[in-house]
């Protein structure tokens, strides 16, 4: 089976708590290094392992390359077939990967599909909701799917939106999540503190807290 095959890194305890929760969908705000893209893995991972179909999306090709070699490396174990230049990867159990750039004409080739989670990195960078709201949440309809959205904050744009929703108990399907880069446990705190003294405070708030 390909899950005895597959070793997952271990999470610390507010990615944790994250992948726990049963929202549906969940949108992530942090401080850099955090480790958003780790809670990404995982999520997909474990849909991976459910023989089941994820998608991973950021704002460009070269930003998803990351999770694109950490997932290949991962499950190379229990994969069938890989295609390079399409980022998309089939493990013997069915389990289906596909990464994509949401900037130009790639945001349209992604229709058609159909998938059980979704997660969107750096959405804050994406320039508005149109993309998500009509290019992505339709790809969940057929396998009522999930969808993940990591980023740190810029501004009250449509990522701090769906940030609202997620902080809303009237809205249960969606939850939201604000950490600051101190929350990973492998981040030593001298190094915040350099940043502080030598950052913008603006800045600072953002990229960290």
């Amino acid at each position: 089976m390909v899950s005895k095959q597959i070793n997952l890194a271990e999470l610390h305890p507010a990615q944790q708590e994250i992948v726990d929760s049963p929202a549906r969908f969940k949108v992530l705000s942090c401080g850099r290094r955090f480790g958003k893209t780790m809670v990404a893995v995982d999520l997909i991972s474990s849909h991976l392992l459910a023989a089941e179909s994820a998608a991973y999306f950021a704002p460009t090709y070269r930003m998803t390359k990351e999770v694109w070699q950490t997932l290949k490396k991962t499950f190379a174990p229990g994969t069938k077939r890989i295609t390079e230049h399409d980022y998309r990867l089939e493990l013997y159990n069915g389990g289906i990967l596909e990464c994509w750039s949401l900037m130009g004409a790639a945001a349209e080739t992604v229709r058609g599909r159909k998938y059980h989670l979704a997660v969107i990195d750096e959405a804050a960078i994406i320039s508005n909701a149109e993309i998500w709201q009509a290019a992505v949440r339709p790809l969940l309809t057929d396998h009522r799917g999930r969808a993940l959205f990591c980023s740190t904050p810029r501004g009250r744009n449509w990522f701090w939106q769906l940030f609202t929703m997620g902080q809303d108990p009237q809205i249960p399907d969606w939850q939201s999540w604000q950490f600051p880069t101190i929350a990973n446990p492998y981040i030593h705190p001298e190094e915040i503190d350099d940043a502080k003294r030598g950052l913008p405070e603006r800045v600072f708030k953002q990229e960290y807290l």
